[in-house]
């Protein structure tokens, strides 16, 4: 998908590839629908065949539905592997919190003053 899309012309316009802001937009509703018709009106504008053109539009219509399914599973992913990390990273810090033992505290009259 992202090959395609550099081949275009109008690609300069969309960002950096390298750049994760520029690879989330792509999956934002709004661009993929321009993308996809830029893409669709310059396939029907080249001289090839009829079958081609639908088979094309098919594969690019599939590689850009696998790659919203990778930015969306990456993303969730990401998070599930964050929430187990801080679920045991909260685990031991209630299991020291737990160990700790209170200290007594000193008896002082009314008329002491802290050091």
């Amino acid at each position: 998908y992202l090959t395609t899309l550099k081949k275009s012309p109008a690609a300069s316009q969309i960002g950096d590839f390298n750049d994760s802001n520029t690879l989330l937009n792509l999956n934002m509703p709004d661009i993929k629908q321009k993308i996809t018709t830029g893409f669709e009106s310059g396939i029907e504008k080249s001289p090839l065949p009829q079958k081609a053109k639908d088979a094309t539009k098919k594969q690019f219509l599939e590689d850009q539905s696998a790659y919203t399914d990778k930015v969306v599973n990456a993303f969730s992913g990401s998070l599930n592997r964050i929430f187990i990390v801080s679920t045991i990273a909260m685990a031991i810090a209630a299991a020291l919190v737990f160990s700790l033992k209170e200290r007594k505290l000193k008896t002082a009259s009314p008329t002491d003053m802290p050091d």
